[in-house]
């Protein structure tokens, strides 16, 4: 594509780099290649650090208010001294859109809603890209008001968002993955003890302790198994909660890693699984389908639409019993776990690409800048 490239302000939300993050890092070489150009507003951390390394210019402050809840408000350095952070914040934020000057502002999450109304203030075109699933609460019809007065056009990485949200109409594009090393049961045979185990935030909303109680199920029934648990404590608000689910997993044997090389990691797993109450489309589960690995999810936000072309088994959400008994079915079944990575690799080959996340993202950005 020839011409001057369409300048996309993107604003990050979180200073480290989780699920959101790395779907739209992957996809931004894309995106460059259809004629768009990046510049970012990033609190200080290792995404920015990451966006700095790759030469795009960013600006940005550490966010006053983590969420938009009165317990984030409370939280140290507490509600007074974060309100006062609002109007510096709020200032600088909008001289960063003076001096960058976009012609697009992309908020890549909810929790980047108030900057994506900021630039909607000062006439600027805004994309809200939803990787969340709302409650049905006063928050969610607030939102959703916000967002038809302010004119804000919306995106979603799944249904469940879209419908939780209710502030059609609203843009379906799904993150995409690529490719995957092979399971490591496709290449070194059939094993009795086996690798099963969770990635995602140490938290209540991915059912951390759902897994532990699960496991701990399985190990008194005799499933000579490894647990394992990648995730970091990345919730201040759920800082003393994860402490206490890592110390029954420590009793357990289940062995916790805070991070790891995943595109590494995930392949040597025979199973993964995801107990979550609420998420939206956790990229990694599309990771693990990629891989040829079989999972175990819950039936919660969006993870059904990710498994509608197969590649896993569903169970209820809150039933540790339910999730035992899943995973204990594929362990003793090596010919069905094997099908199911069959599927997952095949779905996500035809349905969730980085070409398609990308030709997506760039319909909506012209669409917003042409509204």
């Amino acid at each position: 594509m020839t011409g001057e490239r369409v300048r996309v302000l993107v604003c990050w939300h979180q200073a480290g780099i989780g699920g959101a993050g790395i779907a739209m890092l992957r996809v931004l070489p894309l995106l460059e290649s259809e004629g768009f150009g990046f510049v970012h507003w990033a609190p200080p951390g290792p995404l920015r650090e990451q966006l700095v390394g790759r030469g795009d210019p960013v600006r940005g402050l550490p966010r006053p208010v983590e969420g938009y809840s009165v317990a984030g408000l409370r939280a140290e350095p507490g509600p007074l001294a974060r309100i006062r952070a609002v109007p510096p914040y709020a200032a600088s934020y909008l001289r960063a859109l003076r001096e960058l000057r976009p012609q697009l502002v992309h908020a890549n999450s909810l929790y980047s809603m108030a900057e994506a109304l900021l630039a909607r203030s000062v006439r600027l075109p805004s994309l809200l890209f939803l990787h969340e699933v709302m409650r049905p609460t006063w928050k969610s019809r607030a939102a959703g008001s916000l967002t038809r007065i302010a004119g804000l056009d919306v995106a979603a990485v799944s249904r469940a968002g879209a419908n939780a949200f209710g502030a059609g109409p609203i843009d379906l594009i799904a993150p995409g993955v690529g490719d995957m090393p092979a399971a490591r049961g496709e290449r070194a045979g059939e094993r009795t003890r086996l690798r099963i185990g969770t990635i995602g935030a140490i938290s209540h909303m991915k059912g951390t302790d759902l897994f532990v109680d699960a496991a701990r199920r399985l190990l008194a029934r005799g499933g000579a198994h490894d647990f394992r648990i990648v995730g970091a404590t990345s919730y201040a608000l759920e800082v003393d909660w994860a402490r206490d689910v890592l110390s029954g997993a420590e009793s357990a044997g289940i062995d916790w890693r805070e991070s790891v090389d995943v595109r590494a990691e995930l392949p040597e797993w025979d199973l993964f699984v995801l107990p979550s109450r609420r998420d939206a489309f956790p990229l990694v589960v599309l990771e693990a389908m990629a891989a040829g690995v079989p999972v175990v999810a819950t039936r919660a936000g969006g993870i059904a639409e990710q498994l509608e072309g197969g590649g896993g088994v569903l169970v209820p959400s809150e039933d540790p019993v339910a999730l035992a008994d899943a995973i204990e079915a594929l362990a003793q079944d090596p010919a069905r776990r094997a099908a199911l990575g069959e599927e997952g690799r095949s779905s996500v080959a035809k349905r969730f690409t980085l070409s398609r996340q990308a030709a997506g993202l760039a319909r909506a950005y012209r669409a917003s800048i042409g509204s």
